[in-house]
């Protein structure tokens, strides 16, 4: 007996759109991909436009070679000319010309939130931006950031000091952003790992997990920014967003697999 096919009715779906700029890892376990995978993994569309292509795999970055200026910033106006992003995140941003670029996108979306990755180094110690970009990050798009997550490393070369978490996420904050200052990537012994939230107002809070064996992963921070720009992108609030993504890494990380012969990639999206 031949079957009549039935029309359904798809409700809607809260499903935001997240504009992401990071740059290209070969080994698919961090920068765009990463991205990609943790929007989608949490029911988002991603809209990516590459920063930087890198010669990498999953111990280490060995090149870093920017895309042109001019091309990154017609991409960007492209793709806002199309779609209106729900929330917009940023991985390593190679040259002043691309954070001015993905500055003055944000302040023709001034309502848009955006989440600030400043990927200065790999988490294998290869660096991917100078010390000039991370001084025009400070000055130009941090102010403008709804919140930054930089490790502890990161932090400290953005405040240029060698102070501790706390101490470094309470000075980026003056700036007038949340920093959500990480410190999974450590080697540290401690049981547990300690992410420092400051507040624009003065507040500091702490995010604490058991800390998983096999660490550092590759990618986990890629997907931590990606994740609050997510529930950002759907409307929590900063708390909120901050809370989902923290358990949404934290379950990443328990369920990563080793694909190469370096750090462990997070499993982003479920198998089902």
């Amino acid at each position: 007996m031949a079957r009549r096919l039935v029309s359904v009715k798809l409700m809607p779906m809260n499903n935001p759109t997240i504009l992401i700029c990071a740059g290209h890892d070969p080994s698919g376990g961090a920068g765009i991909q990463a991205d990609i995978e943790t929007v989608a993994g949490l029911g988002g569309h991603a809209a990516t436009v590459v920063s930087v292509l890198t010669v990498q795999d999953t111990c280490n970055v060995a090149e870093a070679m920017p895309v042109d200026d001019s091309f990154f910033g017609r991409a960007l106006d492209t793709i806002c000319a199309d779609m209106a992003p729900d929330a917009i995140k940023t991985g390593v941003l190679a040259t002043k010309a691309q954070i001015d670029h993905v500055a003055r996108v944000k302040r023709a979306h001034p309502e848009t939130p955006l989440v600030v990755d400043p990927v200065l180094v790999a988490a294998g110690g290869g660096r991917l931006a100078d010390d000039r970009v991370a001084q025009t990050l400070r000055q130009r798009l941090i102010p403008l950031a709804d919140i930054i997550t930089p490790n502890r490393v990161e932090a400290q070369r953005l405040t240029d000091s060698g102070a501790d978490a706390e101490a470094c996420a309470t000075q980026l904050a003056e700036l007038g952003c949340h920093v959500l200052v990480t410190n999974g990537d450590d080697d540290d012994a401690s049981q547990e790992t300690i992410s420092v939230l400051a507040t624009p107002v003065g507040n500091v809070g702490h995010y604490r997990y058991q800390r998983l064996a096999g660490g550092p992963y590759h990618g986990s921070g890629c997907t931590l920014a990606s994740a609050i720009a997510t529930q950002l992108g759907r409307g929590d609030d900063m708390s909120r967003a901050i809370e989902r993504a923290e358990a949404y890494v934290h379950g990443c990380l328990q369920r990563a697999t080793q694909p190469g012969q370096g750090q462990l990639v997070p499993q982003r999206v479920r198998a089902w």
